[in-house]
């Protein structure tokens, strides 16, 4: 069975997203961005999800399909990236 990949490149949109104040603040020391609004207590952080990839890959015993997300994460006053994150999802089946 062929995998659809059609979904590959599609946007899922802009969303707002509020994370815990010391996970952002820790983000920040990090890259070295002293900016306080990372330090607030509704600090946000826009992330936008992309399919970057779908395929599979068979062995002798299942069937395996990957898709890769790719989220860019943005500075909420000028749209800046931060950080790109990739996540690949795997579903497995016996065969």
């Amino acid at each position: 069975m062929a995998v659809d990949t059609s979904a590959v490149g599609a946007t899922t949109g802009a969303f707002r997203v509020a994370l815990e104040r010391s996970v952002l603040a820790h983000l920040a020391k990090s890259v070295g961005d002293t900016s306080p609004e990372y330090r607030a207590a509704d600090a946000p952080a826009p992330p936008t999800f992309t399919i970057t990839d779908v395929y599979e890959k068979e062995t002798d015993t299942a069937r395996m399909t990957f898709v890769v997300m790719e989220t860019a994460w943005r500075d909420a006053s000028d749209g800046s990236p931060v950080v790109t994150e990739r996540f690949n999802l795997i579903a497995r089946i016996r065969k």
